[in-house]
């Protein structure tokens, strides 16, 4: 199959959902549903059942440091990247902490891992788990410090880089599952033909579930009030073009190959994390304007996303 026709397939189910909402077969509370199952479920199972798939080595062990090693320098990259993104977009205020956010954490979970599992098999999808632990790590900590600025009365200068009363929030189902996938990779555990069964089923469910899950958020957005936004077209386009494409030429000239290239380019190129204005309503920040980006970074993404997977594929 085509990579444009897995694709097709993926943006069908994202229309599925969008419809499902609109014609309220799907409600909110069913789509918050919708994503606790997902998150706890088969996420986690998808996760455990890649993992359980490959074999204990000293190379495995020696691949999943350098990828992890990867996965910390490429945060730090959009870290350092998310102070400039503001300026040149002449962003203030709240909007400037939404644009800085949405630099650095992209939707690497509910569409990153199905996009790695489709296109770059079950190693792809090994890395992209790997790279977004530290999503977890600076989502928890630096994250939500950038998103709760407004509430500390405009003292921007006191912005702590780490709030460890955030930490709570790093152990989520995901990374519990990564835990315990490299945990049973390490011990060389072979989990019993009825749990991998039962782990192969609801980890197959993860990527349509995804899909119409985002299709149903995009369906509580308004298309005429956005695509005037200066802004939030200009940080969609930061976030699907400019990053990944920057990305790609400084791996490639640090000499990296195959997919230690691939997945962070493909990590990169995802559009705005979902999660966003659940965190911007939570901490006091503009969950409005994050709305808007995370829904025309993700429209916008079924155009972008397979460029960059046939650029991958063809380098």
């Amino acid at each position: 199959m085509s990579i444009y026709n897995q694709f097709f397939i993926l943006f069908i189910l994202i229309g599925i959902g969008y419809l499902s909402k609109k014609t309220k077969i799907i409600s909110n509370n069913m789509n918050k549903d919708l994503g606790n199952l997902i998150l706890y479920i088969a996420l986690p199972a998808l996760i455990i059942q890649s993992t359980s798939s490959f074999t204990y080595s000293k190379e495995m062990i020696y691949e999943v440091i350098n990828v992890a090693i990867m996965g910390a320098c490429l945060y730090l990259f959009y870290i350092a990247i998310s102070f400039v993104t503001p300026l040149i977009l002449r962003a203030k205020g709240t909007q400037k902490d939404i644009i800085q956010f949405m630099t650095i954490f992209a939707n690497t979970g509910f569409m990153g891992f199905p996009i790695s599992l489709v296109f770059f098999g079950e190693k792809g999808l090994f890395y992209m788990v790997i790279v977004n632990i530290f999503y977890d790590v600076f989502a928890w900590t630096y994250g939500v410090t950038l998103l709760a600025r407004p509430s500390r009365e405009g003292e921007y200068q006191k912005m702590n880089f780490f709030d460890l009363k955030h930490l709570k929030g790093l152990m989520n189902p995901c990374l519990i599952a990564v835990l315990l996938g490299l945990i049973f990779l390490i011990l060389s555990i072979e989990l019993p033909a009825t749990v991998t069964g039962v782990l192969d089923m609801l980890g197959s469910i993860a990527s349509p579930l995804s899909m119409l899950f985002i299709g149903s958020m995009l369906a509580d957005m308004q298309f005429n009030t956005i695509f005037t936004n200066r802004l939030v077209i200009l940080s969609s386009f930061l976030r699907l073009i400019i990053l990944p494409f920057i990305v790609l030429f400084l791996l490639r000239i640090i000499g990296f190959s195959g997919l230690m290239v691939s997945i962070p380019v493909i990590a990169t190129a995802m559009p705005s994390a979902a999660t966003t204005p659940l965190l911007a309503e939570k901490y006091g920040n503009d969950s409005y304007f994050s709305s808007q980006i995370v829904f025309v970074s993700t429209l916008f993404s079924a155009i972008t996303i397979p460029l960059f997977v046939f650029i991958l594929n063809n380098l």
